[in-house]
């Protein structure tokens, strides 16, 4: 039987078409433009993309309830938008490392997964198995990411998490290539203008912004 990802919709169905025909490449890169869809070597990463993980919360980020039910993010996802009191963050039960086929993230139960950059194919099963959304596909060569999602006020954040971005702006300020801004109320990167200086990392007050570098 023929499984082109062509005849299969949905998140879901391109998630199996993945599994099942072992392309690895994920929409919005060059390899799925050049003509048969799929990357030269499916077992390759020829774009050197990773996956990241727009969050530094898990033990750091405080608990709205005793969550007791079945214990992935999706299901968790589905009661009050899970038991963190960030809306926003990881709900820390690592859909994303059970989804991906390479085993290239590693999860311990409520804390952040982590991303091998150098066995990370840049296949983005781990993008469809998120409920939260947090997590993107990014080149390699960048290394300083801003490890949060919430558009909470500063304040707010503040209050519930530890690692959480409070859109003080002080990486705004001190970015030599202007790769920074707030957006409502959480400060993004323009990776194209990033020279991975980390100027921001130590200067970040809660320690929100990581250097993430390839596993030695």
């Amino acid at each position: 039987m023929d499984y082109s990802p062509i005849l299969i919709l949905g998140a879901l169905g391109f998630t199996v078409a993945l599994v099942l025909t072992g392309i690895h490449c994920f929409p919005g890169f060059e390899s799925v433009h050049s003509g048969n869809g799929a990357c030269e070597d499916p077992k390759q990463n020829p774009e050197n993309i990773s996956a990241v993980i727009y969050c530094a919360g898990g033990n750091n980020c405080s608990d709205k309830y005793a969550y007791q039910g079945v214990e992935t993010c999706f299901a968790a996802s589905k009661i009050f938008r899970g038991k963190k009191e960030c809306i926003y963050g990881c709900i820390g039960f690592g859909d994303c490392a059970q989804a991906c086929a390479e085993g290239a993230i590693s999860h311990v139960k409520g804390e952040i997964p982590a991303v091998n950059k150098n066995t990370c194919t840049g296949c983005g099963l781990c993008v469809s198995a998120c409920p939260k959304k947090i997590i993107s596909l990014v080149p390699s060569k960048y290394d300083v990411h801003i490890k949060c999602s919430s558009l909470n006020a500063g304040r707010y954040v503040r209050e519930i998490c530890a690692t959480g971005c409070i859109s003080c702006g002080i990486c705004v300020k001190i970015c030599p290539t202007k790769a920074i801004k707030i957006e409502n109320n959480l400060a993004v990167v323009n990776y194209n203008k990033c020279s991975n200086c980390g100027l921001c990392v130590e200067r970040c007050p809660a320690n929100t912004i990581e250097r993430i570098l390839p596993v030695v």
